[in-house]
């Protein structure tokens, strides 16, 4: 029972969610080939699905079968990832952290000038047997593992009158204007199973209504019935092991105590505390009450491309409300003092509710040489979260109050705030310029990270890619990298070279490393992940 702060662990991260925060890596180009992209901004090599600004595909290269239009393309590629430096128990160094082969196909089926279809599909292997008994070897699932993805699967309806337009399935609705980190971008959860492409988009069933003015004047609106939660990366579990941080400095110090003082019963007391955590996650029923809704009004003006929006979400990473504790202990003969204690906390994770109102926009000043310059601004007003902790019906919470020797912090009585009511703003703003044929600057000043939720928790961080290309497109030097502006200056650093020697080629090799003097700063925390080397060959179709 002593052990309920390893809740801690996942708790309330300053930094980040307690449920583990993303691989933090800085993607070689946005999460959405269809989001809007300031001036310059490099392709994408991810086949991320595309936003709702751009679901009319192309129809090059398309053909006809009887009434139907049809167009496709796609990708094979395979992945190699190995660990040179390990941050946590997950992730070994000079292992294999990936072998993965995916293949992605998309297909676009168009009837008339109104009825469309498209679908995405990606089938993606591991390469790694998953074969923890004899038994399992009889299993192709655990000795070649996989699963597929289908990122795009809608039915869109254009013109149904002048300028009106549904799409109605399974998509991706794309917000905001800034590279990678868009504040406004709240309705689609993300993926953070792949630190490469930085926690891309997760497509989900939707609604979505597009009304084109005869100027350049678009409203939109979306309503998502049922909320998807982000897929945290393998290395999560490791949230589970540091010390919690909540919203308020008193409580983060009582924590902190505690969890000293836990550590140290072995050697003060003579007794041994053994912890097992066990996160229980706890989505929003799937009801009408608990769907989500946005809309936006977006329109251009003196070579300004802005819009306004507005979302009533969940956030996609959950947060604690409450730890359930329960206690097996043995007393030590003629002590008062138990000769073993050994505890379960049961953590219920919840997803915080919120409006935004958010505002974005994207510029190109030729005056400047085509400079490019945009920003982006999410106010968000939450429901407050609160963390208390159910010692259960035995005594122990009595013993280790006064082993302990003050009142313990987070009771049902005076919970923890986790996430306050208070209104708090993200915001990013950056800009890029080409300075010569082969060099393509990109920077960005960002205030609350990807994982950051809560008025007591957004940090100020830079952002920056430099592209150089010495020997034009094919050859690319990429230098990508963020740090915390904060205290701890901790940092990511992702160098990459790109190659396409032929057409539909693409070799991508590059490094993923985290810099930190401590694994209680922001990039050296154990549930980012390891500093890894990938090599990526794709050709795509």
């Amino acid at each position: 029972m002593l052990s309920w702060t390893l809740l801690a662990c996942a708790l309330l991260n300053a930094d980040a969610p307690p449920a583990a925060p993303p691989s933090l890596a800085i993607p070689p180009t946005p999460p959405s080939e269809a989001a809007s992209q300031p001036a310059s901004a490099p392709s994408e090599p991810e086949a991320a699905p595309p936003a709702e600004e751009s679901a009319n595909d192309a129809f090059s290269g398309s053909y006809s079968l009887g009434p139907f239009e049809i167009s496709g393309r796609g990708f094979i590629q395979n992945d190699l990832r190995f660990v040179v430096f390990e941050r946590n128990n997950i992730e070994r160094q000079s292992t294999y952290v990936r072998n993965e082969t995916q293949i992605m196909g998309r297909l676009t089926v168009a009837v008339g000038e109104h009825v469309k279809a498209v679908a995405q599909a990606r089938p993606l292997f591991t390469g790694i047997a998953r074969t923890a008994e004899f038994n399992d070897l009889l299993d192709r699932t655990k000795i070649d593992p996989f699963w597929i993805e289908l990122d795009d699967a809608f039915i869109e309806l254009t013109n149904v009158a002048p300028g009106l337009d549904f799409k109605l399935g399974r998509q991706t609705a794309v917000w905001g204007t800034s590279d990678f980190f868009n504040p406004t971008n709240v309705l689609n959860a993300r993926d953070f199973y792949d630190p490469l492409t930085f926690g891309r988009p997760i497509s989900n069933q939707m609604i979505l209504a597009r009304y084109q003015t005869p100027i350049d004047l678009s409203f939109t609106a979306i309503y998502i019935p049922v909320f998807r939660p982000s897929r945290l990366p393998t290395t999560a579990p490791a949230a589970f092991s540091g010390g919690a941080t909540v919203a308020d400095p008193r409580d983060q110090r009582a924590l902190a105590d505690l969890q000293a003082f836990q550590a140290n019963t072995q050697e003060t007391f003579g007794f041994p505390i053994n912890n097992t955590v066990v996160p229980l996650p706890k989505p929003p029923a799937p009801t009408i009450q608990n769907g989500m809704a946005g809309a936006k009004i977006k329109g251009s003006f003196l070579n300004i491309d802005a819009s306004l929006s507005y979302a009533y979400a969940y956030w996609d990473l959950p947060s604690p409300t409450h730890a359930t504790v329960t206690t097996l202990r043995e007393q030590a003969p003629g002590s008062f003092l138990p000769s073993r204690v050994d505890t379960v906390t049961v953590i219920d994770l919840t997803y915080p509710r919120f409006h935004m109102v958010g505002l974005d926009f994207t510029t190109s000043i030729e005056k400047l040489g085509g400079l490019g310059f945009w920003g982006e601004i999410g106010l968000f007003i939450p429901e407050a979260v609160n963390f208390s902790v159910d010692y259960g019906p035995d005594a122990d919470a009595t013993l280790l109050q006064s082993l302990y020797g003050r009142a313990l912090p987070c009771s049902e009585a005076r919970p923890c705030p986790v996430i306050r009511k208070t209104p708090f703003v993200k915001a990013t703003a950056g800009l890029d310029y080409t300075f010569a044929k082969w060099l393509y600057v990109n920077a960005q000043y960002i205030y609350g990270f990807v994982d950051e939720f809560g008025t007591d928790f957004l940090k100020h961080y830079l952002m920056s890619n430099i592209d150089i290309k010495p020997f034009g497109e094919d050859y690319t030097l990429r230098l990508s990298g963020v740090v915390n502006l904060a205290a701890d200056a901790s940092a990511v650093l992702f160098p990459a070279l790109i190659l396409k020697p032929f057409a539909g080629l693409e070799i991508y090799a590059g490094a993923l490393l985290f810099i930190a003097k401590s694994s209680t700063h922001k990039f050296g925390k154990p549930e980012n992940g390891s500093s890894q080397v990938f090599l990526r060959c794709r050709f795509s179709f």
